[in-house]
């Protein structure tokens, strides 16, 4: 192994000899070696290390998002999110914020290439998404050529694969389910449309994240009245719930107790007062700011259960 690694050495010097043959220190670093190889009994004839060939890539990699717009989209790209969370709270991709008193199956967003829907249900005097439905369209270059690819999440099951029990499709994966974390967090991720789908089972709930090319977006335009995806234009007019800043509240005389117990219905439920909901919000989460910390007031007055800060902090941070 010593007689291969001099002997490299010595052949490299003499292959350099017409380019160094006037430098000195070329001259005692070929004497060295040559001595080297007479004390440890090595010939300067035989076998010595090549450089392996390196072989590029040939392949490059195909359905990958080539953008509507300029080269400028593509080589500093924006993005847009539109999330749902908790009692349902909901960011558009116009970047606006509501609450929605929703129920039943709604659509988040629904076009030719893939729809995501949401399920909630009635929770303790408002609501919560227990269902998130993913459905990525038949492609026959970059998706499934033969049929869709279903997944649905629920509070109860977070699978790891689609419905047919694969984790992904199309050429070098296009589209690719990702097991983050067991049971509780997966993302599909779409590469020919630069879309990653988050899906989270927090608590009782599931909240879902989208994240989409900003050129997409305005392709498909925003605050299209005829639609009715909620990340497109938001809950409907008549099932939004205004949330009264935590910041306007708090100036509020501090109920005397924490909690109350709520005796209007055949089935009284305990919910948290808005001082000691504000508390806990900001005690266990301080970074919580804006509509995320309204929001996290409101799910844990709503609820009674004060672990549901994490529903708004695990949002803010999608």
């Amino acid at each position: 192994k010593l007689c291969l690694i001099w002997r490299t050495y010595f052949v490299c010097l003499a292959n350099s000899s017409r380019v160094c043959h006037g430098v000195l220190q070329y001259h005692a670093t070929k004497q060295s070696i040559g001595s080297y190889l007479k004390e440890f009994g090595c010939s300067v004839v035989g076998p010595i290390f090549e450089q392996p060939n390196f072989v590029p890539n040939s392949k490059p990699i195909v359905c990958t998002y080539h953008g509507r717009g300029s080269n400028d989209s593509l080589l500093n790209p924006k993005y847009r999110v539109c999330g749902v969370f908790g009692d349902p709270h909901l960011r558009t991709f116009g970047q606006q914020f509501e609450t929605c008193g929703i129920l039943g199956a709604w659509p988040m967003v629904d076009n030719e290439h893939y729809t995501v829907q949401i399920t909630a249900e009635g929770h303790r005097g408002g609501s919560i998404v227990t269902k998130a439905t993913v459905m990525i369209k038949k492609d026959e270059e970059c998706a499934s050529p033969h049929h869709y690819l279903l997944y649905q999440a629920t509070s109860n099951d977070l699978p790891p694969t689609f419905e047919d029990g694969s984790t992904s499709a199309g050429p070098q994966d296009s589209v690719k389910l990702t097991h983050v974390q067991s049971g509780r967090h997966v993302t599909i991720t779409l590469r020919h449309l630069d879309v990653t789908i988050s899906i989270r089972k927090i608590l009782n709930t599931v909240s879902v994240f989208i994240r989409t090319h900003d050129d997409f977006v305005q392709h498909a335009g925003i605050g299209n009245r005829e639609s009715v995806q909620l990340c497109s234009v938001g809950c409907p007019g008549s099932l939004r719930i205004d949330l009264t800043s935590p910041e306007k509240l708090s100036s509020k005389k501090s109920s005397p107790s924490l909690y109350q117990k709520s005796s209007s219905s055949s089935s009284p439920t305990t919910t948290v007062t808005f001082n000691a909901s504000l508390y806990i919000c900001k005690s266990r989460h301080p970074l919580l700011r804006g509509y995320f910390l309204e929001s996290c007031v409101h799910d844990v007055m709503k609820s009674g259960d004060p672990e549901m800060t994490v529903v708004s902090y695990v949002a803010m941070n999608e």
